[in-house]
């Protein structure tokens, strides 16, 4: 299913090699207390430990952008040999993100942690848990098929990713495994692909006022006209950061930072809405937009809302826009939305497809919010963030009725 699709993505699977990927992670190393062993700090791409420093107390008030954990027992992930590749993996995922996403994401700190269980590992953003799980060294995982087939022992568990049924098995069983249609995976590969994921979810936490300031001299090398209008006259970085951060929760590139800046350029004279200038930059990143999500080249199969749910939240928007008040829907009716949407969420990732739902332009942003809590992997687009060639293939009507 597309699930295991992207593990074959994944390295360390035997069909389709990893893709191809860099970037810069750094080692450090820092010596404890007699009562402990040596902390090993890997980053970037250097291989040899630093000189050993007394801590300092300003040394803790540092927090790392983003960080991963590790028990003793997955210290030889890190040490290199068989299956000890994972500052490699976590170096390509780094250069995968920045051209997918167009955000170069901060090195990785990889450090161990006594006070951990031996084969936990846990994913911090800025000092904040953002992810665990456990794997073991020296085996491999095996998920287990979706239809029947004879079953192999192994020791149960779940992948952390997604949550699918797995097992631990030993190396020398890999290819008894995969004739019984299991898809087996490193260890390194499973805490990569986790990590992966998290930072779909929670990497726009990592786009900082410096992070912008960079993307900006970037582009200001090829686009110097519009940077200088747009910063600082019309929008100041932390403004230009928030639209951003917008854009990346919900899974858009900023690859193509000139059209975004012009986008800002042209609509910042009328509000420093940072809702209101995102959803326009999502208009002009309409061909991105159908690109990531048409099951075919101008064909989208989703969700839609009944125009009257539409015509409410608009009325209500308006309304309270004028007034200077917060619209909101009442309880009953959010919550009988958000089991409709979960219920045809459901019916499309049952036929394959990924779950997208469509409305009407101006009130996108306020029926994303209302929908994330319950629903963060459902995608919602407005018919107006959608090329004109952009046919949508109903998938089922959110309404109150029925």
């Amino acid at each position: 299913s597309g699930v295991l699709a992207f593990f074959a993505l994944t390295p360390g699977l035997p069909t389709i090699p990893f893709l191809t990927l860099s970037a810069s992670l750094a080692v450090l190393a820092r010596i404890s207390s007699k009562h402990q062993q040596s902390v090993k700090d890997r980053e970037a791409e250097e291989r040899t430990p630093a000189k050993a420093q007394p801590d300092r107390v300003e040394d803790f008030l540092l927090v790392d952008p983003l960080e991963v954990q590790i028990g003793y027992g997955m210290i030889p992930l890190v040490e290199g040999g068989p299956g000890g590749d994972l500052l490699d993996r976590i170096t390509n995922l780094r250069r995968q993100i920045a051209m997918d996403s167009g955000f170069v994401i901060p090195p990785v700190r990889i450090r161990d942690n006594t006070q951990l269980a031996p084969n936990t590992y846990v994913m911090r953003i800025r000092g904040t848990e953002a992810g665990r799980g456990d794997v073991r060294p020296g085996m491999l995982m095996a998920l287990t098929p979706d239809e029947g087939g004879q079953r192999i022992e192994g020791v149960p568990t779940r992948e952390p990713s997604f949550g699918l049924p797995a097992i631990w098995i030993p190396r020398e069983r890999k290819e008894q495994a995969q004739q019984h249609g299991y898809t087996v995976i490193e260890p390194a590969a499973v805490v990569v692909t986790h990590l992966s994921e998290m930072i779909k979810k929670e990497g726009y936490r990592l786009m900082s006022r410096e992070a912008v300031q960079e993307l900006l001299d970037a582009v200001k090398k090829t686009h110097k006209a519009v940077v200088d209008e747009l910063v600082p006259n019309q929008l100041g970085i932390g403004q230009i950061q928030k639209v951003l951060q917008n854009l990346l929760k919900e899974g858009l590139p900023i690859r193509d930072m000139s059209t975004i800046l012009e986008t800002l350029a042209d609509y910042a004279p009328i509000t420093k809405d940072t809702t209101f200038l995102t959803e326009t930059v999502r208009v002009a990143l309409s061909k991105a937009i159908a690109e990531k999500y048409e099951d075919e080249p101008g064909k989208l199969s989703a969700i839609t809302f009944d125009p009257k749910i539409e015509h409410t939240v608009s009325d209500g928007l308006t309304t309270a826009a004028k007034e200077g008040t917060e619209f909101a829907l009442p309880a009953v009716v959010v919550s009988r939305i958000i089991d409709r949407a979960r219920q045809m969420s459901q019916n499309m990732l049952a036929k394959g497809f990924q779950p997208i739902i469509v409305t009407a332009p101006g009130v996108r942003a306020f029926l994303r919010r209302m929908l994330e809590v319950e629903l963060p992997n459902l995608i919602v687009l407005s018919t107006g963030e959608l090329p004109a060639d952009t046919t949508i293939q109903p998938m089922g009507m959110v309404s109150l009725e029925g």
